[in-house]
This record gives C-alpha cells, sequence and structure tokens, in this order.
C-alpha cells in the first residue's frame, strides 16, 4: 500500500475519534495530503471516513460511486450479499438521506 494512503488511514481513524473529543482539529494536513492524489487510489471506506470527518459531501458521492460500479458487476445472490455488507449499507443509507 502506498505510504501516503496508509498515514491517511491513520490520519482518518484519529481524527474521528479526536473529533468526538475535541471540538476543534486542523484539517489541513488531509487537505494538503489529497491534493493531486487521484480518489481512485483511497478505499470506499476511508472515502466515507473523510466524507464523516470534513462533511465534505463529494467523498460520500465517490464512495456511492464505488458502490454501484461493484453491483453492477454482480449478479444475484452475490449482489443481495454485498448490498448487505456494513460499509455498504451504512453508505447507502446515508447517501440516500443526504443527497435525495
Amino acid at each position: 500500500m502506498k505510504q501516503y494512503l496508509k498515514f491517511l488511514i491513520l490520519f482518518i481513524g484519529t481524527s474521528l475519534s479526536a473529533q468526538k473529543t475535541v471540538a476543534v482539529l486542523d484539517f489541513e494536513g488531509i487537505g494538503n495530503l489529497l491534493k493531486d492524489k487521484k480518489l481512485e487510489d483511497i478505499s470506499m471506506s476511508s472515502k466515507f471516513h473523510l466524507y464523516q470527518l470534513l462533511g465534505d459531501k463529494s467523498f460520500l458521492e465517490h464512495a456511492y460511486e464505488d458502490i454501484q460500479k461493484t453491483v453492477n458487476k454482480l449478479e444475484g445472490e452475490k449482489k443481495e450479499s454485498y448490498l448487505n455488507y456494513t460499509y455498504v449499507k451504512l453508505i447507502v443509507e446515508e447517501h440516500n438521506k443526504v443527497m435525495d
């Protein structure tokens, strides 16, 4: 895994934990880290966490698009099973709530 992705995942997790107890966080580091990076390199769950952390709906939209790409490749039981995965379900529900 690319070094910046490892750092990003660690930073997101730490920041989400801290956000619950600390009112002010400096997110400039995330912006600098993501600058000039392709969102395709970031996992669906990390995009969702970035949405939660930053409140930027574009990350939620990209996570939802990742799900749709996968769903379009699946059929039957595999599709139903995938749509019931915890993070997939969370992202779809949040997308439907926020974007509709």
